[in-house]
């Protein structure tokens, strides 16, 4: 089943648990990676535009938006607990202190160098978009005009990732120093050629690419979502009644019955761990674009 933006279809003429306590970092540079996971946000209500020259703010109108993972296939790190051992995946949107921007999955009309829109063109992703940078990487440009993005779900391409790291002035219980680690998504290229101008190789994904849409999602796919994603996906304007509700619904009443279950801890310590991040889900197509990249909150991660 295709996964399309709801404004898709146009055409111009009609106007868990990490005992380890630090959250793993995978290797900077240009890394192999297979896109894994993309979650439909829903319509989301969108900040006004401010023109960075005039300073004036117009209002913009609530879009369909979705989330975008890969997982880097050269990057196995060990998440700890249940999930152990997996590839390293990462958050293609922009995200800043945690919040996560949305990629706008929408359609736009085709416009040429002087900015007039062409007519009887068929209308497709901004060519600024992720969408379409990732498009051109994998060597499917025609997803920018189709906007089928589960057409991206398990293709290879080079993440371009920057890790960066800061003294946070605080040691841990064995006098290490504790360090804050960013990871940063920079950009997408395509897999190298070798020298008989074949691509080069790149491992398969550990885990099935997965698309989650309001439409399909299950109890089972929940658990392949961020908290913050969650937390956003629940502020869209089309969540409630939707398959995506019942889901999450569904899931937070089964986490909140084994939480019941479990044994008290009385033995006064608290401790704060990190969550690993989220398996990767199939991808669907924009109804109407993304930010940059900060690493998640310890208590937001989940590979999968």
């Amino acid at each position: 089943m295709a996964f399309k933006p709801k404004t898709a279809n146009k055409t111009s003429s009609s106007m868990n648990d990490n005992p380890g306590g630090l959250f793993p970092v995978p290797k900077a540079g240009s890394r192999k990676a297979r896109i894994s996971l993309i979650v439909d946000l829903g319509e989301q209500n969108r900040e006004d535009f401010e023109d960075e020259k005039t300073g004036e703010k117009r209002p913009q109108k609530p879009c369909q938006q979705i989330a975008v993972f890969a997982d880097l296939v050269a990057d196995t790190v060990d998440y700890g607990g249940e999930i152990g051992k997996q590839h390293y995946r990462l958050l293609l949107n922009k995200s800043f202190a945690g919040d996560i921007q949305g990629i706008n999955f929408t359609a736009v009309p085709p416009k040429d160098a002087k900015g007039n829109i062409i007519p009887n063109k068929s209308w497709g992703f901004h060519p600024a978009n992720l969408l379409s940078k990732l498009a051109k990487a994998i060597g499917k440009p025609e997803i920018i005009e189709s906007m089928d993005v589960e057409q991206l779900l398990g293709e290879p391409f080079m993440a371009q990732v920057e890790v960066n790291e800061k003294d946070s002035g605080k040691v841990d219980k064995d006098g290490e120093p504790i360090l804050y680690r960013n990871v940063n998504y920079k950009g997408c290229a395509e897999v190298p050629l070798d020298d008989d101008d074949q691509p080069l190789p790149v491992a398969e994904l550990k885990q099935p690419p997965r698309c989650i849409t309001f439409d399909n999602a299950t109890v089972d796919d929940i658990k392949f979502l961020r908290k913050k994603l969650i937390e956003m996906i629940k502020l869209a304007n089309d969540y409630s009644g939707s398959q995506m509700e019942k889901a999450i619904k569904a899931f937070e009443a089964k986490q909140g019955a084994a939480k019941a279950s479990e044994p008290e801890d009385d033995d006064g310590d608290e401790e704060t761990s990190v969550s690993p991040p989220k398996p990767a889900t199939k991808a669907t197509k924009p109804k109407t674009k993304p930010a940059p990249v900060e690493d998640d909150d310890s208590d937001d991660q989940s590979p999968f």
